[in-house]
Protein backbone atom coordinates (compact mmCIF):
# COMPACT_ATOMS: atom_id res chain seq x y z
CA UNK A 1 0.00 0.00 0.00
CA UNK A 2 2.93 2.34 -0.47
CA UNK A 3 4.19 4.62 -3.23
CA UNK A 4 7.48 6.32 -3.93
CA UNK A 5 7.46 10.04 -4.79
CA UNK A 6 10.38 11.49 -6.74
CA UNK A 7 11.11 14.77 -8.45
CA UNK A 8 11.64 14.64 -12.19
CA UNK A 9 15.38 14.61 -13.01
CA UNK A 10 16.32 16.22 -9.72
CA UNK A 11 16.58 15.86 -5.95
CA UNK A 12 13.93 17.16 -3.56
CA UNK A 13 14.99 20.16 -1.48
CA UNK A 14 14.06 20.69 2.18
CA UNK A 15 11.56 23.43 1.31
CA UNK A 16 9.94 21.25 -1.37
CA UNK A 17 9.65 18.41 1.11
CA UNK A 18 7.90 20.75 3.56
CA UNK A 19 5.41 21.75 0.86
CA UNK A 20 4.90 18.10 0.02
CA UNK A 21 4.23 17.26 3.67
CA UNK A 22 1.63 20.03 3.79
CA UNK A 23 -0.04 18.59 0.70
CA UNK A 24 -0.06 15.05 2.08
CA UNK A 25 -1.35 16.37 5.40
CA UNK A 26 -4.70 16.86 3.69
CA UNK A 27 -5.01 13.08 3.56
CA UNK A 28 -4.11 12.25 7.17
CA UNK A 29 -7.02 9.86 7.58
CA UNK A 30 -5.83 7.77 4.61
CA UNK A 31 -2.04 7.92 5.05
CA UNK A 32 -0.34 5.75 7.65
CA UNK A 33 3.28 6.99 7.29
CA UNK A 34 5.33 9.53 5.40
CA UNK A 35 9.09 9.13 5.49
CA UNK A 36 11.98 9.74 3.15
CA UNK A 37 15.13 8.22 1.68
CA UNK A 38 18.57 9.36 0.64
CA UNK A 39 20.68 7.24 -1.70
CA UNK A 40 24.37 7.64 -2.42
CA UNK A 41 27.43 5.73 -3.53
CA UNK A 42 31.07 5.68 -2.55
CA UNK A 43 34.15 3.73 -1.60
CA UNK A 44 34.74 2.19 1.84
CA UNK A 45 38.20 1.37 3.20
CA UNK A 46 39.55 -0.52 6.19
CA UNK A 47 43.32 -0.98 6.46
CA UNK A 48 44.41 -2.35 3.06
CA UNK A 49 40.91 -3.52 2.07
CA UNK A 50 38.39 -1.51 0.08
CA UNK A 51 34.96 -1.96 -1.51
CA UNK A 52 32.55 0.22 -3.45
CA UNK A 53 29.12 0.45 -1.82
CA UNK A 54 25.56 1.62 -2.29
CA UNK A 55 24.43 3.62 0.73
CA UNK A 56 21.01 4.51 2.08
CA UNK A 57 20.02 7.15 4.59
CA UNK A 58 16.95 5.73 6.32
CA UNK A 59 14.26 7.81 7.97
CA UNK A 60 13.82 6.14 11.35
CA UNK A 61 10.13 7.08 11.38
CA UNK A 62 9.77 4.20 8.94
CA UNK A 63 10.65 1.76 11.68
CA UNK A 64 12.83 -1.31 11.42
CA UNK A 65 9.86 -3.52 10.47
CA UNK A 66 10.34 -2.28 6.88
CA UNK A 67 14.02 -3.17 6.96
CA UNK A 68 13.28 -6.65 8.30
CA UNK A 69 11.32 -7.43 5.13
CA UNK A 70 14.50 -8.18 3.26
CA UNK A 71 17.35 -8.19 5.77
CA UNK A 72 18.08 -10.09 8.94
CA UNK A 73 20.56 -8.86 11.52
CA UNK A 74 23.36 -11.38 11.99
CA UNK A 75 25.45 -9.40 14.48
CA UNK A 76 24.93 -6.31 16.58
CA UNK A 77 22.06 -3.83 16.57
CA UNK A 78 19.64 -2.87 13.88
CA UNK A 79 19.59 0.67 12.56
CA UNK A 80 16.78 1.99 14.71
CA UNK A 81 18.67 1.15 17.93
CA UNK A 82 22.10 2.17 16.63
CA UNK A 83 23.87 5.26 17.87
CA UNK A 84 23.88 8.26 15.55
CA UNK A 85 27.50 7.94 14.44
CA UNK A 86 27.31 4.26 13.50
CA UNK A 87 26.19 2.24 10.49
CA UNK A 88 25.02 -1.24 9.64
CA UNK A 89 26.53 -2.99 6.61
CA UNK A 90 25.83 -6.12 4.61
CA UNK A 91 27.67 -9.36 5.30
CA UNK A 92 29.15 -9.25 1.80
CA UNK A 93 30.61 -5.81 2.45
CA UNK A 94 31.98 -6.91 5.84
CA UNK A 95 33.78 -9.82 4.17
CA UNK A 96 35.33 -7.64 1.48
CA UNK A 97 36.55 -5.11 4.05
CA UNK A 98 37.59 -7.82 6.55
CA UNK A 99 35.74 -6.04 9.36
CA UNK A 100 33.56 -6.99 12.31
CA UNK A 101 31.40 -5.26 14.90
CA UNK A 102 32.82 -2.08 16.45
CA UNK A 103 35.46 -1.70 13.73
CA UNK A 104 35.74 1.70 12.06
CA UNK A 105 35.54 2.14 8.30
CA UNK A 106 36.42 5.20 6.24
CA UNK A 107 33.91 6.07 3.55
CA UNK A 108 34.62 8.30 0.56
CA UNK A 109 31.26 9.65 -0.57
CA UNK A 110 30.67 10.44 -4.24
CA UNK A 111 28.64 13.41 -5.42
CA UNK A 112 25.02 12.63 -6.26
CA UNK A 113 24.10 16.04 -7.68
CA UNK A 114 24.09 16.21 -11.48
CA UNK A 115 25.32 19.80 -11.41
CA UNK A 116 28.73 18.79 -10.05
CA UNK A 117 31.39 16.71 -11.75
CA UNK A 118 30.75 13.00 -12.08
CA UNK A 119 32.40 10.70 -9.49
CA UNK A 120 33.65 13.67 -7.48
CA UNK A 121 34.38 12.87 -3.82
CA UNK A 122 32.44 15.33 -1.67
CA UNK A 123 33.26 14.07 1.82
CA UNK A 124 35.23 11.55 3.86
CA UNK A 125 33.88 10.14 7.11
CA UNK A 126 34.92 7.54 9.66
CA UNK A 127 32.02 5.45 10.97
CA UNK A 128 31.67 2.68 13.52
CA UNK A 129 30.00 -0.60 12.54
CA UNK A 130 27.15 -1.35 14.95
CA UNK A 131 25.51 -4.13 12.96
CA UNK A 132 26.06 -6.66 10.17
CA UNK A 133 23.08 -8.07 8.30
CA UNK A 134 22.21 -10.78 5.83
CA UNK A 135 20.01 -9.99 2.85
CA UNK A 136 18.18 -12.24 0.43
CA UNK A 137 20.74 -12.15 -2.37
CA UNK A 138 23.75 -11.95 -0.03
CA UNK A 139 26.30 -10.72 -2.57
CA UNK A 140 26.14 -6.93 -2.51
CA UNK A 141 27.82 -4.12 -0.62
CA UNK A 142 25.16 -2.15 1.27
CA UNK A 143 25.48 0.47 3.94
CA UNK A 144 22.58 1.90 5.99
CA UNK A 145 22.72 4.87 8.32
CA UNK A 146 20.25 7.29 9.96
CA UNK A 147 19.11 9.91 7.49
CA UNK A 148 20.23 12.80 9.70
CA UNK A 149 23.75 11.39 9.60
CA UNK A 150 23.56 11.06 5.83
CA UNK A 151 22.47 14.71 5.61
CA UNK A 152 25.67 15.65 7.47
CA UNK A 153 27.90 13.36 5.43
CA UNK A 154 26.43 14.45 2.10
CA UNK A 155 26.54 18.13 3.15
CA UNK A 156 23.03 18.47 1.82
CA UNK A 157 19.45 18.26 3.06
CA UNK A 158 18.22 17.20 -0.37
CA UNK A 159 16.47 13.84 -0.49
CA UNK A 160 15.98 11.30 -3.26
CA UNK A 161 12.47 10.12 -2.56
CA UNK A 162 9.51 10.33 -0.22
CA UNK A 163 7.72 7.15 0.78
CA UNK A 164 3.99 7.35 1.44
CA UNK A 165 2.28 4.35 3.01
CA UNK A 166 -1.51 4.21 2.87
CA UNK A 167 -3.69 2.30 5.29
CA UNK A 168 -5.33 0.29 2.53
CA UNK A 169 -4.76 -0.38 -1.15
CA UNK A 170 -8.30 0.92 -1.77
CA UNK A 171 -7.31 4.33 -0.39
CA UNK A 172 -4.30 4.37 -2.69
CA UNK A 173 -6.32 3.47 -5.78
CA UNK A 174 -9.01 6.04 -4.93
CA UNK A 175 -6.52 8.91 -4.54
CA UNK A 176 -4.08 7.97 -7.27
CA UNK A 177 -5.27 10.29 -10.06
CA UNK A 178 -5.92 13.18 -7.69
CA UNK A 179 -2.44 12.97 -6.16
CA UNK A 180 -0.72 12.60 -9.51
CA UNK A 181 -2.37 15.81 -10.69
CA UNK A 182 -1.35 17.75 -7.56
CA UNK A 183 2.22 16.38 -7.61
CA UNK A 184 2.66 17.51 -11.23
CA UNK A 185 2.52 21.10 -9.99
CA UNK A 186 5.66 20.37 -7.95
CA UNK A 187 7.31 18.66 -10.94
CA UNK A 188 6.97 15.40 -9.01
CA UNK A 189 5.36 12.04 -9.64
CA UNK A 190 4.80 8.80 -7.79
CA UNK A 191 4.80 5.21 -8.85
CA UNK A 192 3.96 1.88 -7.34
CA UNK A 193 6.53 -0.88 -7.39
CA UNK A 194 6.22 -4.68 -7.45
CA UNK A 195 5.30 -6.37 -4.20
CA UNK A 196 7.89 -7.94 -1.92
CA UNK A 197 6.62 -11.39 -2.85
CA UNK A 198 8.24 -10.81 -6.26
CA UNK A 199 11.61 -11.07 -4.53
CA UNK A 200 10.74 -14.54 -3.31
CA UNK A 201 9.46 -15.39 -6.79
CA UNK A 202 12.80 -14.37 -8.29
CA UNK A 203 14.64 -16.49 -5.73
CA UNK A 204 12.34 -19.47 -6.42
CA UNK A 205 12.82 -19.12 -10.18
CA UNK A 206 16.59 -18.79 -9.75
CA UNK A 207 16.79 -21.86 -7.51
CA UNK A 208 14.55 -23.88 -9.85
CA UNK A 209 16.68 -22.88 -12.82
CA UNK A 210 19.84 -23.96 -10.98
CA UNK A 211 18.31 -27.37 -10.14
CA UNK A 212 17.24 -27.72 -13.77
CA UNK A 213 20.77 -26.90 -14.92
CA UNK A 214 22.15 -29.50 -12.53
CA UNK A 215 19.84 -32.16 -14.00
CA UNK A 216 20.98 -31.20 -17.50
CA UNK A 217 24.62 -31.45 -16.38
CA UNK A 218 23.98 -34.94 -14.96
CA UNK A 219 22.34 -36.08 -18.21
CA UNK A 220 25.08 -34.62 -20.43
CA UNK A 221 27.87 -35.96 -18.23
CA UNK A 222 26.49 -39.52 -18.29
CA UNK A 223 25.71 -39.46 -22.01
CA UNK A 224 29.03 -37.94 -23.12
CA UNK A 225 31.12 -40.21 -20.90
CA UNK A 226 29.41 -43.39 -22.10
CA UNK A 227 29.81 -42.29 -25.74
CA UNK A 228 33.47 -41.48 -25.13
CA UNK A 229 34.12 -44.88 -23.57
CA UNK A 230 32.39 -46.61 -26.46
CA UNK A 231 34.54 -44.79 -29.01
CA UNK A 232 37.74 -45.52 -27.05
CA UNK A 233 37.29 -49.27 -26.64
CA UNK A 234 39.66 -50.03 -29.50
CA UNK A 235 42.28 -47.51 -28.26
CA UNK A 236 42.11 -48.96 -24.77
CA UNK A 237 42.80 -52.45 -26.09
CA UNK A 238 45.82 -51.05 -27.94
CA UNK A 239 47.10 -49.36 -24.76
CA UNK A 240 46.66 -52.57 -22.77
CA UNK A 241 48.56 -54.52 -25.47
CA UNK A 242 51.43 -52.00 -25.17
CA UNK A 243 51.76 -52.66 -21.47
CA UNK A 244 49.49 -49.97 -20.02
CA UNK A 245 47.51 -50.94 -16.94
CA UNK A 246 43.85 -50.15 -16.39
CA UNK A 247 44.95 -47.66 -13.70
CA UNK A 248 47.14 -45.85 -16.24
CA UNK A 249 44.18 -45.53 -18.64
CA UNK A 250 41.94 -44.32 -15.77
CA UNK A 251 44.47 -41.64 -14.78
CA UNK A 252 44.72 -40.46 -18.40
CA UNK A 253 40.93 -40.21 -18.75
CA UNK A 254 40.47 -38.34 -15.47
CA UNK A 255 43.33 -35.96 -16.31
CA UNK A 256 41.70 -35.25 -19.67
CA UNK A 257 38.25 -34.48 -18.22
CA UNK A 258 39.86 -32.38 -15.46
CA UNK A 259 41.64 -30.16 -17.98
CA UNK A 260 38.51 -29.94 -20.14
CA UNK A 261 36.23 -28.98 -17.22
CA UNK A 262 38.64 -26.36 -15.87
CA UNK A 263 39.04 -24.68 -19.27
CA UNK A 264 35.27 -24.78 -19.92
CA UNK A 265 34.54 -23.42 -16.45
CA UNK A 266 36.90 -20.46 -16.90
CA UNK A 267 35.69 -19.67 -20.43
CA UNK A 268 31.96 -19.80 -19.62
CA UNK A 269 32.42 -17.79 -16.40
CA UNK A 270 34.30 -15.12 -18.33
CA UNK A 271 31.57 -14.93 -20.98
CA UNK A 272 28.83 -14.59 -18.33
CA UNK A 273 30.81 -11.83 -16.60
CA UNK A 274 31.18 -9.95 -19.88
CA UNK A 275 27.40 -10.14 -20.38
CA UNK A 276 26.83 -8.48 -17.00
CA UNK A 277 29.48 -5.85 -17.75
CA UNK A 278 27.48 -5.00 -20.87
CA UNK A 279 24.58 -4.06 -18.55
CA UNK A 280 22.36 -7.06 -19.18
CA UNK A 281 21.75 -7.41 -15.44
CA UNK A 282 18.24 -7.00 -14.09
CA UNK A 283 17.05 -4.66 -11.33
CA UNK A 284 15.29 -5.89 -8.22
CA UNK A 285 12.80 -3.55 -6.57
CA UNK A 286 11.74 -3.83 -2.93
CA UNK A 287 8.34 -2.26 -2.31
CA UNK A 288 8.47 -1.83 1.44
CA UNK A 289 11.82 -0.09 1.36
CA UNK A 290 11.02 1.53 -1.99
CA UNK A 291 14.46 1.55 -3.49
CA UNK A 292 15.93 -0.09 -6.54
CA UNK A 293 18.84 -2.52 -6.32
CA UNK A 294 20.87 -3.74 -9.25
CA UNK A 295 22.47 -7.14 -9.39
CA UNK A 296 26.22 -6.50 -9.38
CA UNK A 297 28.23 -9.58 -10.33
CA UNK A 298 32.01 -9.97 -10.39
CA UNK A 299 34.08 -12.67 -12.07
CA UNK A 300 34.71 -14.25 -8.65
CA UNK A 301 30.95 -14.45 -8.02
CA UNK A 302 30.40 -16.18 -11.37
CA UNK A 303 33.32 -18.57 -10.81
CA UNK A 304 31.88 -19.51 -7.43
CA UNK A 305 28.34 -20.21 -8.66
CA UNK A 306 29.36 -22.05 -11.84
CA UNK A 307 31.97 -24.15 -10.03
CA UNK A 308 29.18 -26.34 -8.59
CA UNK A 309 28.00 -27.33 -12.06
CA UNK A 310 31.45 -28.16 -13.40
CA UNK A 311 32.45 -29.98 -10.22
CA UNK A 312 29.28 -32.06 -10.54
CA UNK A 313 30.08 -32.80 -14.19
CA UNK A 314 33.65 -33.83 -13.33
CA UNK A 315 32.52 -36.02 -10.42
CA UNK A 316 29.96 -37.94 -12.49
CA UNK A 317 32.42 -38.48 -15.32
CA UNK A 318 35.09 -39.68 -12.90
CA UNK A 319 32.69 -42.10 -11.20
CA UNK A 320 31.67 -43.61 -14.54
CA UNK A 321 35.31 -44.05 -15.57
CA UNK A 322 36.05 -45.77 -12.25
CA UNK A 323 33.03 -48.08 -12.55
CA UNK A 324 33.86 -49.00 -16.14
CA UNK A 325 37.47 -49.67 -15.20
CA UNK A 326 36.35 -52.36 -12.77
CA UNK A 327 34.02 -54.01 -15.35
Amino acid sequence: NSVKIIKNNSLITASEFQELENLLGQYDSRIKKVFYRVEFAGLAKHNKFEASFHGFGIDLKGGDEALSIFLTMEKGNNLITSVKSSVIISKAMAKKLNVDLNDNIDIFVLNRDNEIGENEIINIASLKISGIFNEKFDNRNYLFLPIKLSDFILKSAKIDSVIVEFYTSEDLERLQKELQKKLAKFDMKFYKTPKVKNINSIILITDSLFVFLMLIVVFIAVRDTLLLLEKRQYNQRVFLAQGWTSNDILKMNILEITIFNILSWLLISLLITLIFLMNFGYPVIFTDLNFKIYLNVSLLDILFYTSTLFLLNWTIQSIIFIIKKSD
